[in-house]
């Protein structure tokens, strides 16, 4: 891998970290879109985002939770049901088109945008 990609992925990772320590969520659609801007296959990319968010989420849950700013009784609680989601959607992952991939991402994040705003 050569300086300039090296230094585009660190931005990347940077950008997604920011976003995903400061909001709780975002990370993983920042590399998703970094990911797809190297023009890598939707799959793939979703993949990739995926794994990355996983991090994400370890780190951000143990900081929240360590600061008392998340309650480890309602994450103990919500876990196994993401973790079965995230495995049923890692099954459908490959199965589905690419445009299938970016229509479902766009309504998700239409809905929980408008959620956010609602509420």
């Amino acid at each position: 891998m050569d300086g300039k990609k090296k230094a585009y992925w660190l931005v990347v990772g940077a950008a997604a970290g920011l976003i995903n320590g400061l909001l709780g969520t975002g990370g993983g659609l920042v590399v998703l879109l970094g990911v797809l801007r190297a023009k890598e296959p939707q799959a793939g990319a979703h993949a990739a985002a995926t794994a990355c968010a996983l991090l994400f989420t370890l780190l951000s849950a143990a900081t929240y939770t360590g600061a008392g700013r998340a309650d480890a009784m309602l994450l103990v609680a919500v876990v196994p049901g993401m973790a079965l989601g995230g495995y049923l959607g890692s099954k459908l992952l490959g199965r589905l088109p690419g445009r299938t991939l970016k229509l479902l991402l766009g309504a998700s994040l239409a809905a929980s945008g408008a959620l956010m705003i609602l509420f």
